[in-house]
């Protein structure tokens, strides 16, 4: 389908979804520089660090953090997680933590005769590992199993972030911070007052108890930004020294992305003609999810011309299919 374009494949992703590890990163704006440069402070003084990236939807937040964690598994230092969406209770990112650490992880940040390390021995037991994990896990537990076993009750916001912060102290001691990207934090504005103010005030907790051997990054909506500053000012006080905002792409910025990702599939990378690349800068207003989706039924459109290159009139075929962008002819 793509022969007379040079091409085997379409290069640009049919639906908005990152790779991982991520296929192509352009960062013209030094996002991921900026991220990792405050991973790297944490990383080597072990102070308690955190970053906020500020962007509209389609803006490449998921990417740069995708991108970023890609970068630090390599280091034998840094435990990263990726929290795709907060969900409704911050047992949510603390599940992400356990899992993550599986079984085995846990186990063995057992290191002194407290409760805390007797539990985590307990995994290590044939009989009763699968249901101390699953309490670890913040799992409901059988009552006649959880005091033989000294479980103590169901985990709740409040004691699941006493036990985070315990296990990523516990991990730091051993040489290891521990990273957490939490994705879409806007979310967490659409919960029930109470349930909002509880999350954000456990994540406040967390960053309170916590000030050593962790690095929390959030990726947030420019409205759900403002929307902290107003209602959850507490934790913004206490994230708001690194504020990374997204901008839209430039026009030379969009040219390059394009000649990115055609170069990466091997095709030539002056495909689009000038005239395309205007209109698609304009249709996009610079926003690299909505870019590239447009590239992609452009560059569609042009092959089904059996055309040589994607030109204005592959771009303008494409918008009228496509509809729903202001501009676009019907």
């Amino acid at each position: 389908m793509y022969a007379s374009l040079g091409l085997k494949v379409n290069p640009f992703p049919r639906i908005p979804i990152p790779d991982y590890p991520p296929s192509v990163t352009y960062d013209p704006q030094g996002v991921l520089t900026r991220i990792i440069r405050e991973v790297h402070y944490t990383l080597e003084t072990g102070v308690s660090n955190a970053v906020v990236v500020v962007g509209p939807y389609g803006s490449g937040k998921t990417h740069y953090m995708l991108a970023v964690i890609a970068e630090l598994e390599k280091l034998p230092s840094a435990f990263p997680i990726y929290v795709p969406s907060p969900g409704k209770s911050v047992l949510m990112v603390y599940r992400a933590y356990v899992e993550a650490l599986g079984p085995a992880g846990l186990s063995k940040l057992a290191d002194g005769n407290d409760n805390v390390s007797r539990l985590l021995r307990l995994l290590e037991d044939e009989e009763y590992s699968r249901l101390v994990y699953a309490w670890f896990c913040g799992e409901a537990v059988e009552s006649k199993y959880r005091y033989r076993l000294g479980l103590g009750r169901k985990l709740d916001d409040i004691s699941g972030v006493k036990l985070l912060s315990e296990l990523i102290r516990r991990l730091y001691r051993r040489g290891v911070v521990s990273l957490l990207f939490m994705d879409e934090v806007e979310s967490i504005l659409d919960l029930q007052p109470y349930r909002r103010e509880l999350y954000f005030s456990s994540l406040r907790r967390l960053i309170d108890l916590t000030p050593h051997g962790l690095f929390i990054a959030f990726s947030v909506t420019p409205a759900g930004w403002d929307a902290m500053l107003s209602s959850a000012y507490a934790l913004a006080r206490r994230v708001s020294r690194n504020v990374v905002f997204i901008r839209p792409l430039t026009l030379e910025e969009t040219r390059e992305l394009l000649r990115l990702y055609l170069s990466r599939a091997g095709g030539n990378p002056q495909l689009f003609t000038d005239d395309a690349i205007e209109e698609l800068y304009k249709a996009s207003n610079g926003v690299v999810g909505e870019l590239l989706k447009l590239a992609g039924l452009a560059l569609d459109a042009a092959a089904m011309r059996r055309a040589s290159r994607v030109d204005r009139d592959s771009v303008l075929e494409a918008l009228s299919v496509y509809g729903g962008v202001e501009g676009a002819p019907l």
